[in-house]
């Protein structure tokens, strides 16, 4: 489906961007399937980033030499060196997939330093905190 005429089609954009930046992943995937036919997706290597004005809370879970997963933990700056120090931080993880929860504009800066880099999510606050089960600031 196009857009109606006389109205661009946003999706466009996007899709220009993605290609545009596009660079494979070399992500460990496990697709998980209940009883019911649902599918839920394991991304072996995963970041989290809580976004405020003065700094950026990074959380990595990645498996060690013994398969377990503990929480490593960071803070960054907002300033162009933090953000890079922030990316190399989770390149040394071998991080393939990032979300990030923020409110107002303060992500934006961190999205363009992370994209070339990393396949992004953006979560919104408000949904995060709506998600039954443990409330704690690890994955």
């Amino acid at each position: 489906m196009g857009a109606s005429p006389g109205f661009p089609d946003c999706r466009c954009e996007r899709d220009h961007q993605t290609r545009l930046f596009w660079k494979p992943l070399q992500a460990t995937v496990l697709f998980v399937f209940d009883v019911g036919g649902s599918v839920e997706t394991i991304y072996e290597r995963v970041g989290a980033l809580d976004v405020h004005k003065a700094q950026v809370t990074a959380c990595v879970r990645v498996p060690d030499s013994a398969g377990r997963r503990d929480p490593q933990l960071a803070e960054f700056s907002t300033t162009v060196a933090g953000l890079m120090a922030l990316r190399d931080w989770l390149a040394a993880y071998r991080v393939t997939h990032v979300a990030m929860e923020a409110t107002g504009v303060y992500w934006q800066p961190v999205w363009h330093i992370l994209e070339d880099d990393f396949e992004l999510t953006l979560c919104n606050a408000r949904h995060v905190k709506q998600v039954p089960g443990r409330k704690n600031r690890h994955l």
